[in-house]
């Protein structure tokens, strides 16, 4: 058994751009992996997911080895060209007592543009960070926290506050261009298409607004369906990003009353009437649109998706036929419907195609991971089966089957296996997962707890990039492949522990994973970059030799 799955056990216990086309088309046909100094075209990351559809996706990609380039945790405190050993801390040169100071909140992803990286914190404040050195640019004092991902367009970089403030920043030199008060706090990701700023309030109003001058173009206010005016749940809190479609014509988001909606872009005139999804919120989740379809994750209120649905996957051969796997879990839905998670719709006609025989693929009632897309245009998932094909197969913690990491056919909702074969060294948990991001031929994933992998999609290769302790929760990271491991504490005898002596004084801590890789080039450089939410700091990975 592979000794990820076997180091799981502890942990469920104790811690619940783009290329030219040009370019792009020669890299798909030859199949060849590009140089990784081959990139010179400037690709910006610039939004949550990198664009208004949360695709996840971008021709930029870092190769295998990696090194870690630069770690800002906060402008006084920046660690370059990182050369990891047994017994080195990223924080040696910070002397003692050194304790970190900003706190992310844990979908705070970087963006990159004009050669910064901007990120927001709990602690009221938005950074503005050299994307090649680490070097802090500027700064911005917001009158509340931080809690999700900004965006950028047009020299304008935007975020929301739980001050309850939409804020527009020149991103130059960090200047308020100008800010719009909401009604409560704003904790979604703003997306920019159009020319406008795009994004939910905690006050149960969805806005658009002017990305140039601030000025309200038109707001929304969250409704049930059918119409009832004295209904509770009118006006309900909206805290995850929007999405729009690949024509920027229609935007959709959920709210906490759990209606999913689909506005005109342009007016905020309805598209289709307001969809009831089940389940209990959209929290750390967010809208995916490709191929006409928007893809949509709840929050489950039901428990145990451990061991959900284990004894029809029993029912099932070793190996079984997708066709014989796919009416097994349909008729599990069709007998338990409460448990359904994935929602498939028409952006147009806001009608659901087809039901994915999907079923639960996180643990602790967490939303599942939304998919992103790869090279080939496949919408990459993780998918609840008898028989991995890409992931580690067997037990994983709590339950029998690992989940796969599967493409999901955007025509009749089926599943793509993909090729090659199982990967022992990979294992997503279902209650510890790895949000994805894809870049070139790359599929990146972030566990801010279990750390971050970089898997070549044609060939399967797994490569560990970087995790934060050589030893804990009964295994030794070092001797596992991990060429990045931010506090080196091999000399410990104790690699049960979940934590170190080695690890600096921190005012908050969060082992989830909603925040994924960013991958952005700069003056022919590209780098990966990744919020590392439990240890307080920004990190820049760098291809080496």
């Amino acid at each position: 058994m592979d000794l990820l799955r076997i180091a799981s056990r502890s942990v469920s216990r104790v811690l619940i751009a783009r290329l030219s086309v040009v370019a792009l088309i020669l890299l798909l046909a030859t199949g060849v992996t590009a140089s990784p100094v081959a990139q010179s075209v400037n690709v910006d990351w610039p939004q949550f997911q990198f664009d208004a559809q949360h695709t996840g996706r971008t021709s930029a990609f870092v190769t295998p080895r990696y090194r870690l380039k630069w770690a800002w945790f906060d402008p006084a405190h920046i660690t370059r060209n990182f050369t990891s050993a047994p017994n080195r801390s990223i924080t040696d040169g910070f002397g003692a007592g050194f304790a970190t100071t900003n706190v992310f909140a844990e979908q705070m992803q970087p963006i990159v543009a004009e050669g910064k990286v901007y990120v927001g914190t709990m602690n009221n404040k938005f950074y503005a960070i050299d994307s090649l050195t680490g070097d802090s640019r500027w700064e911005f004092t917001a009158g509340g926290p931080i809690l999700h991902t900004a965006a950028y367009n047009s020299g304008i970089v935007v975020f929301g506050s739980m001050d309850g403030n939409i804020y527009a920043l020149n991103a130059s030199n960090g200047s308020l261009r100008w800010k719009y008060q909401t009604g409560a706090g704003v904790n979604a990701a703003p997306i920019i298409a159009r020319g406008l700023v795009l994004v939910g309030s905690r006050d149960g109003r969805f806005y658009a607004l002017d990305l140039s001058a601030g000025t309200l173009r038109w707001n929304y206010s969250t409704r049930v369906h059918p119409a009832n005016p004295a209904s509770p749940f009118n006006q309900s809190p909206i805290t995850t990003p929007a999405a729009v479609s690949e024509d920027g014509s229609i935007v959709m988001f959920g709210a906490e009353n759990m209606f999913f909606y689909g506005l005109l872009t342009d007016t905020g005139a309805e598209q289709w009437a307001p969809k009831k999804l089940i389940g209990q919120s959209f929290h750390n989740g967010w809208p995916v649109v490709a191929n006409g379809r928007v893809v949509v994750r709840t929050q489950s209120s039901l428990e145990g998706a451990e061991f959900l649905m284990e004894p029809q996957l029993d029912s099932l051969p070793p190996n079984p036929a997708w066709a014989q796997e796919k009416s097994v879990i349909l008729n599990w839905l069709a007998q338990n419907p409460n448990q359904k998670t994935m929602y498939v719709f028409d952006v147009v006609s806001g009608q659901e195609p087809f039901q994915v025989a999907m079923g639960r693929v996180t643990g602790n009632n967490h939303t599942p991971h939304p998919p992103v897309l790869d090279y080939m245009g496949r919408m990459l998932t993780y998918w609840r089966s008898r028989t991995a094909t890409f992931t580690s197969t067997g037990a994983c913690f709590g339950t029998k089957y690992c989940p796969d990491i599967s493409g999901l056919n955007l025509t009749n909702g089926d599943r793509i296996p993909l090729t090659p074969g199982t990967n022992g060294q990979f294992a997503p948990e279902l209650d510890n997962g790895f949000m994805l991001s894809s870049g070139g031929q790359y599929l990146y994933a972030l566990n801010t707890f279990r750390g971050s992998f970089s898997i070549h999609l044609p060939t399967g290769t797994v490569t560990r990039i970087a995790t934060a302790l050589a030893k804990h929760d009964c295994a030794d990271y070092r001797a596992w492949g991990f060429n990045i491991i931010f506090y080196g504490n091999d000399s410990s005898t104790d690699t049960c522990a979940l934590g170190s002596s080695m690890l600096p004084s921190e005012p908050f801590q969060t082992t989830s994973a909603y925040s994924g890789i960013a991958i952005a080039t700069t003056n022919g450089t590209t780098l990966l970059y990744s919020t590392e939410a439990m240890y307080g700091f920004i990190a820049a990975y760098e291809h080496v030799n």
